[in-house]
């Protein structure tokens, strides 16, 4: 399987990186700095320039992918802004046909809102996802 991730060079992200390696799944990575990933190339990592708010950019990572890690980082500091990501994420996957997206919340999933970005932005994505028609999977990690 062909998986990319998102957030791969993230503490979170790397060890997505590193289980599916060990798995021999094939795994491309997003990046606004490819320099960043210089570690996972080495490892066989394809690594791949882009931007969460560069659709164009997302577009072109997910050819040929078959699954999504999503992860979206904690220094999003609008709700709009973290909900335009996961749009560009959500679009980019469907659009290469992409069969599964497993969505890494970083924590709790909260059925009410809390005034923090991070919280908040957790259930929009959900939502966001469940209107792809996309299958997906929530993690909701402990911390």
């Amino acid at each position: 399987m062909h998986v990319l991730v998102y957030g791969g060079t993230g503490s979170q992200g790397s060890a997505i990186v590193a289980r599916l390696l060990a798995r021999d799944h094939q795994v491309t990575v997003v990046t606004r700095t490819p320099e960043k990933a210089a570690a996972l190339a080495a490892q066989g990592v394809r690594v791949v320039q882009g931007d969460m708010n560069d659709a164009d950019s997302l577009r072109a990572a997910n050819q040929g992918i078959d699954a999504v890690a999503l992860t979206i980082t904690f220094g999003i500091w609008s709700l709009e802004q973290g909900l335009a990501y996961a749009q560009n994420a959500i679009d980019a996957a469907k659009a290469a046909g992409v069969r599964r997206i497993v969505y890494n919340a970083i924590g709790p999933v909260l059925p009410y809102q809390t005034g923090s970005v991070t919280y908040d932005l957790r259930p929009r994505v959900i939502e966001v996802l469940a209107a792809s028609g996309i299958p997906y999977v929530v993690f909701q990690p402990g911390i």
